[in-house]
C-alpha cells in the first residue's frame, strides 16, 4: 500500500461480504493490519536461514579441501623427517631436505590459499564500488606486463552494453587477473593467443565473458573438479590449481556465480554473472 507521503508499507487485508436476505452482496467490509515489522523480521530470518546454510556447507567443503590437500604434503613430510632420522650419510640427508623443500612450500602455498578463501567468505560487508571494466582491464594489463605485450596475443573487448560493474575493487581485478593470466598460461602453442572480453546486461544483472582460444579443457573428464582448490588440467610451470577456486569463491560470496564452456585444442569461454547490478 502506498503512503501518502509516497513511501510503502506491507498491509494485510481481510474482507467481509455482507449478504443481504435476497443473497446479493451490496457492501463489503474490510479492514487491513500493517505487517510491515512482521514482514521485516520474516525476511530477516530468512536472510539467517541462507547464511547458516551457507556457512554449514562451507564448513564441509573446507574439511573436505583440508582432507584432500593437506593430508597429501604432510604424510610426505614425515616420511623424509623419518627417513633423516635414520640416514646417517650426508649425502643422503641433502637430497631428503632437497625434496622437503618443495614439499613445504606447496604446503605453505596451500595453507595460504585457504586462509585468503575462508577470508573471502566470510568478508560479508566487503565494501563494493562502481568499477569502470575498461580501467580494470588497463591496469590489469598493466601489472602482468610483458605476458600480455607479446606481438602473438591480441585482446578485444566489448563493453558497452554494460561498461559499469558494481563490485568490490579487490575482488574485480583478482578475477581478470586470474582469466588473463590462466589464458596465457594455457596458449596453444599451435597459434597466437585471441582473448575477447564482453559485458552484457541481462534484466538486473551484468553478465562478463572472457573467452580464448587456448588450449581448451576437456569438461567431460575434468568438468566437476574444474573449480576445485590445487586442480591443474595442463602442464605449466606456474600451474598451481588456486586461480578458479579462488575466482568462484569471490564471485559466489557476492551472489553470482560462474560457468565455463570449453573445447579442447580450440578453446574455453568463461562467463560470470553478477547479481544486482541496478
Amino acid at each position: 500500500m502506498k503512503r501518502p507521503d509516497g513511501t510503502t508499507a506491507t498491509v494485510l487485508r481481510y474482507m467481509f461480504p455482507v449478504v443481504e436476505d435476497n443473497g446479493e452482496i451490496n457492501l463489503v467490509i474490510g479492514y487491513g493490519l500493517n505487517i510491515a515489522d512482521r514482514k521485516a523480521l520474516e525476511e530477516k530470518q530468512a536472510i539467517l536461514v541462507k547464511q547458516l546454510s551457507l556457512q554449514n556447507t562451507q564448513l564441509v567443503d573446507f574439511c573436505n579441501i583440508v582432507s584432500h590437500n593437506l593430508r597429501a604434503p604432510l604424510v610426505n613430510m614425515t616420511m623424509l623427517v623419518d627417513f633423516m632420522k635414520e640416514s646417517t650419510d650426508p649425502e643422503e640427508l641433502q637430497l631428503f631436505i632437497a625434496k622437503l623443500d618443495p614439499v613445504i612450500k606447496n604446503l605453505h602455498t596451500t595453507f595460504n590459499e585457504l586462509v585468503e578463501s575462508i577470508r573471502v567468505k566470510q568478508d560479508i560487508e566487503v565494501e563494493a564500488e562502481t568499477m569502470n571494466l575498461q580501467d580494470v582491464l588497463e591496469r590489469t594489463l598493466d601489472s602482468l606486463g610483458t605476458e600480455m605485450n607479446s606481438q602473438s596475443v591480441t585482446i578485444s573487448h566489448d563493453f558497452d552494453e554494460a561498461p559499469d560493474i558494481y563490485f568490490p575493487p579487490k575482488y574485480l581485478h583478482s578475477i581478470f587477473h586470474n582469466f588473463l593470466s590462466n589464458a596465457s598460461k594455457y596458449r596453444s602453442p599451435q597459434r597466437g593467443l585471441i582473448i575477447n572480453i564482453k559485458s552484457s546486461k541481462v534484466n538486473n544483472n551484468i553478465i562478463l565473458q572472457f573467452a580464448d582460444n587456448g588450449m581448451g579443457i576437456d569438461l567431460v573428464k575434468h568438468g566437476q573438479k574444474l573449480f576445485k582448490i590445487g586442480k591443474v588440467f595442463h602442464q605449466h610451470t606456474d600451474a598451481k590449481g588456486f586461480g578458479l577456486y579462488m575466482t568462484k569463491t569471490q564471485v559466489e560470496a557476492m551472489g553470482g556465480r560462474i560457468w565455463v564452456e570449453s573445447v579442447p585444442d580450440e578453446g574455453s569461454t568463461f562467463y560470470i554473472e553478477f547479481t544486482k547490478q541496478g
